[in-house]
């Protein structure tokens, strides 16, 4: 009997030990933006995916999706850069759809790309579409289809470079050009997605009234888009003010200055599916100091987590809000002056034990930059067109979301390198509490088998 209650406990230590990784892999995250798991279908549980573009990029982003899903109630990744994702053939963009048929996701096609000369003109798609030529026969295949959520198309209004063009953001040209252009825009992009044999795939088209929503946008409605995706990033709610865990959900989000985008929003597109595109970091990741850049700036990681879910709780009072796509899952990105790496991800390493740290070489910038400080509309114009690639005419630029910076990794590596410290004591731990768990279950039958013994010779 002894024998058995031993054996009992090798077991016992085995199965014990096996449940612990199982249950880190697929237990919830403590950053997970969504509470439950949707059907793309209904809501979108979005995320921005940073890619990795090196090394076995297509197994690695298999994985990523698969941690999206299980840990972070993820089902739509919204990815930059998906046309230049393969050097040479589709084998990762092969394997991300695969993955997202697999799991029942989508991922969001941005067409963002533009020429130097942009100018809200219908001649400007004919460079955009010749960028976007091969992704559009791509996405467009009839395997492939399914698993896109929207077409989101891109229209710069923060773009300084642009509407110095045209007179400012609010001169009458720059309004009539817009509505021109997001009408020219749609009615192409549904033209070559159904020539590719993509019928009514869903368009929407980005709004966004500026950082301090001083932007008097036209209404696009004219255009017919099947949606609309939104940048609302939230901003302490004075210059002084960093809101930590124990600020109340309005305060924590600014939920008065979100209302307002939210409110010329549905002023101007009642009834239409809304998307917004918002994020978080934190001052707690750069040793307390407050960073320049201050949208989506919370105190810390526990004051974070509850900004995001504040956040989708409150566009969910909103009858159009149609889903989200937090920026970035896996994103550390260098931004503001003096530059500063920015923890805009939810994937800390010392939640995901057997994780390796994905620390961020992005070259890409967000609309986020294009406003560090609340100034006006002028003032952040001038700021952010020192951002801005000074290239050729004949080489693309993009708005603020995809346009290229100079970004410095080891920084953040070096930060990362605490963290992993972190992720590793928690191994260590992890791994003694389930050798304890196995000895006391192994314990428990040997004594069982004891006094299983015992009464047998009693009786």
């Amino acid at each position: 009997m002894a024998k058995k209650g031993i054996i009992f406990a090798m077991i016992t230590a085995m199965a014990m030990s096996g449940s612990v990784h199982a249950n880190n892999a697929n237990a919830l995250s403590s950053m997970a933006p969504y509470t439950s798991q949707a059907s793309p279908e209904t809501f979108y549980n979005g995320a921005m995916l940073e890619l990795k573009r090196d090394g076995n990029a297509a197994q690695w982003v298999a994985d990523e999706l698969e941690i999206m899903k299980n840990r972070y109630n993820i089902n739509t990744v919204n990815i930059y850069g998906l046309e230049s994702f393969d050097r040479n053939g589709n084998t990762n963009k092969d394997a991300l759809f695969a993955a997202l048929k697999r799991l029942g996701m989508k991922v969001v096609v941005r067409i963002e790309n533009y020429s130097n000369k942009f100018a809200f003109q219908v001649s400007d798609l004919s460079y955009i579409m010749n960028i976007y030529q091969d992704l559009l026969d791509y996405v467009c295949k009839s395997e492939h289809r399914g698993q896109v959520a929207y077409f989101s198309l891109n229209i710069p209004v923060d773009d300084p470079n642009v509407q110095n063009k045209i007179g400012g953001v609010n001169s009458e040209l720059s309004k009539q050009r817009q509505v021109s252009y997001t009408q020219a825009f749609v009615y192409r992009m549904r033209q070559e997605t159904a020539t590719r044999g993509f019928q009514n795939a869903p368009m929407f088209l980005s709004v966004f009234y500026g950082w301090d929503n001083s932007f008097d946008l036209p209404s696009y409605a004219s255009a017919g888009a099947d949606g609309y995706f939104m940048n609302n990033y939230s901003y302490p709610k004075s210059a002084g003010y960093v809101p930590d865990e124990t600020a109340s959900d309005a305060d924590l989000i600014n939920r008065a200055r979100l209302s307002i985008s939210v409110s010329k929003f549905r002023s101007q597109y009642k009834g239409k599916p809304l998307v917004v595109e918002f994020g978080f970091h934190t001052m707690e990741y750069n040793g307390g100091k407050k960073p320049n850049q201050t949208a989506g700036l919370v105190s810390n990681r526990t004051a974070k987590a509850r900004a995001i879910r504040a956040t989708i709780d409150y566009y969910k009072t909103i009858p159009e809000f149609r889903g989200a796509l937090y920026f970035g899952y896996n994103l550390y990105k260098e931004e503001g002056s003096p530059p500063a790496v920015m923890d805009w991800t939810l994937k800390y390493p010392d939640e995901l034990p057997g994780e390796t740290s994905s620390t961020s070489t992005s070259t890409h910038t967000t609309r986020t930059n294009a406003k560090t400080t609340q100034k006006s509309s002028s003032e952040a114009s001038v700021e952010s067109s020192t951002a801005i690639s000074t290239q050729s005419s004949d080489t693309a630029v993009t708005d603020h979301t995809t346009e290229q910076i100079l970004t410095t990794s080891s920084e953040s590596e070096t930060a990362q390198t605490d963290r992993n410290t972190k992720s590793s004591s928690m191994k260590i731990w992890l791994g003694i509490l389930a050798a304890a768990t196995a000895a006391l279950g192994g314990l428990l039958a040997v004594l069982f088998g004891m006094k299983h013994k015992a009464m047998k010779e009693r009786g």
